[in-house]
């Protein structure tokens, strides 16, 4: 992956301040929204030094090395408590800080789209349990297969509390789709001051 895909996802703020006589209200949304963005870019950096790999590779016999096995699932792990950080954050700033009303349906569709990831993220860090195919109450998963930490191609996956068997693309498109709803996050607020890229 191109070192300057890191400046393709680089997050726009239209301004140096938030607009608002509230000065508290102010920066409580923009504290919110800075840490949305080190998540985000955590995931992106998460991404960048992921190393895919595909069944044509694999049948080729070349195998990922053990090194590179455990690196891409700690990078994936990563990615998934980032995108799933984001989606508490956004949770807290809806209930408790009052945000433009846009932004609620924004929430909406980032859950639509990443809400699986926690089923994710508890999994991988409840793994005592889902190893022994029980969920956090010690009861059966009902589960034929269980996933722990494991890829089909580039897709990881989990099984989750509940059963099911959840996974994420680790790819640009995940990012990318992330990158256009929290951007629109931000395009909520009314800004005042010079544009400003915030840089990895």
């Amino acid at each position: 992956m191109k070192k300057d895909l890191l400046k393709k996802y680089e997050l726009i703020f239209p301004g140096q301040w938030i607009v608002s006589d509230d000065r508290d209200w102010a920066s409580q949304n923009y504290r919110c929204l800075m840490l949305i963005t080190d998540c985000f870019y955590e995931a992106t950096v998460a991404l960048y030094y992921f190393r895919p790999f595909s069944i044509d590779s694999i049948e080729a016999y070349e195998r990922p090395s053990p090194y590179d096995a455990h690196l891409n699932t700690i990078l994936a792990k990563h990615l998934v408590y980032s995108l799933d950080s984001i989606r508490n954050i956004i949770n807290k700033l809806c209930k408790k800080c009052d945000p433009p009303p846009q932004v609620l349906p924004i929430y909406e569709e980032y859950k639509r789209r990443f809400g699986h990831l926690k089923f994710i993220r508890d999994s991988a860090i409840h793994i005592e349990d889902r190893g022994r195919g029980v969920n956090k109450n010690g009861l059966p998963l009902g589960a034929n297969i269980i996933s722990l930490s494991n890829f089909v191609n580039n897709t990881y996956c989990f099984t989750g509390d509940d059963g099911n068997e959840y996974g994420i693309d680790i790819t640009e498109e995940t990012i990318r789709q992330a990158h256009e709803i929290l951007q629109k996050i931000v395009d909520s607020y009314g800004w005042h001051g010079i544009t400003i890229t915030i840089d990895f």
